[in-house]
């Protein structure tokens, strides 16, 4: 059982006039993270966020991915503990890649799953500050990895908009085709 997210719903319903043919969208569900350890139990937001980034550049990914998870649920309003989770999903994501290389027992599933939390991660990082570069670059690396290369595309040149001194996102627009 997950915690619903904070992130405004579609009010277009299947059948509306907004949506005719539109299937309501299943809700992103945020994981409800398993208890923490007894350091960590009733730790501050600041806590949380620091000793979940300390664990990820540890390599303990499931762990801070447990902690970001809480801070999120105690400060949803900061980009940084969104984009923070954004960088934990994708790294898992990679690892589940790298493990499955060569591998015809290839776990799409978790990969998916990794891939679409990051999403979620930074598009919640976005709807908290639509200028947070960062997060618009992993977005767009992330939809490119999912073969959706229009929102890839879209995203790299918002960022590019906000921020035109960026020439690592315009290699990247040429590699996608887009000049």
């Amino acid at each position: 059982m997950g915690v619903r997210s904070n992130v405004p719903e579609r009010t277009e319903a299947a059948g509306s006039p907004e949506a005719p043919d539109a299937e309501p969208e299943p809700a992103v569900v945020r994981p409800t993270p398993p208890p923490l350890p007894p350091e960590l139990e009733g730790a501050p937001y600041e806590t949380l966020l620091e000793r979940g980034l300390e664990l990820a550049e540890g390599g303990r990914l499931a762990l801070a991915a447990d902690v970001l998870e809480r801070a999120a649920l105690l400060r949803d309003d900061d980009p940084d503990v969104h984009y923070g989770l954004g960088v934990i999903y994708g790294l898992r994501a990679i690892e589940a890649l790298a493990r499955a290389d060569g591998s015809i027992f290839r776990n799409r599933a978790a990969e998916a799953v990794a891939i679409d939390r990051a999403i979620f991660a930074y598009e919640r990082a976005l709807h908290v500050d639509a200028r947070h570069l960062p997060s618009l670059s992993n977005l767009a690396a992330l939809y490119a990895l999912k073969g959706d290369r229009e929102r890839s595309i879209a995203t790299l040149k918002q960022s590019l908009k906000l921020d035109p001194d960026q020439p690592d996102l315009r290699e990247r627009l040429e590699e996608l085709g887009a000049f």
